[in-house]
């Protein structure tokens, strides 16, 4: 029974977890219904006054059509959501208040309703082959063996010389049919919708650090080196992480013009297809601003890092000072 015991331990362990608690017991609908309500790709902090009074606002709208809802104020829920990680309250940066924003753990919880919510496609043939495809693409690159690599790279080379020939010959394309396009649209939705999640975890994974840097220079009971030392290990562990690659890979992106237009173009390409006809339009929106998102995590991310620096440079600032001080004092004695 110890291979049962083990998966028992791993479920309750993930039942565990912010993300999956918040989809999990009485209120777990009207708790993600107001989150959904109030946060978007757009609206990602909101100041903490007027959250309370909106999240009061919405239960006593459910209450009175006879909803069953968790007990207290918009600032008690808000509170409580906090204690459940899955809000998460930020002094002001440029601003005049302290705002809300949902945590990677809540961003992830709403991905997954979102995708529940939505229409999927069922198996078709045009998914299965791309899957074997993507597998015959992976196998390619994982191949050890020279002459078995290079055959399928000629097979590939053939296939789109037959194809780029046929082109010049007709003048004409095969254009996609609609279920292809959806499909093709919804993998790329699925992996778009895993970015907010990706850099929210990265952006707290440095929000966390700095907050360890401001209670070990508080303690100030270690050398400065070993602190600074700890902060690049942990910085450099961070950004090697799943979500860490996915930070770089998207400020390469926004690095490079040429590539950054031409994925612009590409969405607008498949945004013109008939396809879209039957897609929400909350979720062409959504698409539409990929380029948009990825900028915003990165703002997000960066801003929590160069916050982290600033910390230690002004510590390290501080500390001089007053090293200076004590040194005067001593040489005027």
């Amino acid at each position: 029974m110890s291979d049962e015991i083990g998966q028992l331990d791993i479920v309750e362990e993930a039942f565990g977890r912010p993300t999956l608690r918040l989809l999990h017991g009485k209120y777990a609908a009207v708790r993600v219904a107001v989150l959904r309500s109030l946060f978007d790709s757009e609206r990602r902090s909101i100041p903490t006054e007027i959250l309370h009074v909106r999240v009061g606002a919405l239960i006593d709208t459910y209450r009175s059509q006879g909803i069953d809802t968790p007990e207290g104020t918009g600032r008690d829920l808000c509170r409580s959501w906090m204690r459940g990680k899955w809000l998460q309250r930020l002094p002001p940066e440029g601003g005049s208040s302290e705002v809300y924003e949902l945590t990677a753990a809540a961003v992830d919880a709403l991905r997954i309703v979102a995708d529940l919510s939505s229409e999927r496609m069922l198996l078709s043939e045009s998914r299965l082959t791309a899957i074997v495809e993507a597998v015959r693409r992976q196998a390619t690159a994982a191949s050890p063996d020279v002459a078995s690599k290079v055959a399928r790279l000629e097979d590939e080379i053939d296939r789109l010389n037959a194809e780029r020939s046929r082109l010049l010959a007709s003048g004409e394309t095969e254009p996609p049919s609609d279920e292809v396009m959806l499909e093709g649209y919804i993998n790329l939705m699925d992996l778009i919708g895993q970015l907010p999640g990706d850099f929210k975890r990265v952006e707290e994974g440095v929000r966390e650090m700095r907050e360890s840097i401001l209670e070990q220079f508080r303690e100030d009971g270690r050398p400065l080196g070993e602190i600074i030392d700890e902060y690049l290990v942990r910085s450099s562990e961070l950004f090697a992480t799943r979500e860490g690659r996915a930070f770089d890979g998207a400020l390469g992106l926004l690095r490079d013009d040429a590539l950054l237009a031409q994925v612009k173009e590409d969405l607008d390409i498949i945004l013109n297809h008939p396809f879209t006809e039957v897609v929400n339009p909350e979720d062409l929106r959504v698409f539409r601003g990929t380029v948009s998102m990825v900028r915003r995590g990165l703002t997000d991310v960066i801003s929590q890092r160069s916050r982290a620096t600033r910390t230690l440079k002004e510590h390290i600032q501080s500390r001089d000072a007053i090293r200076e001080r004590e040194l005067a004092a001593v040489q005027g004695a």
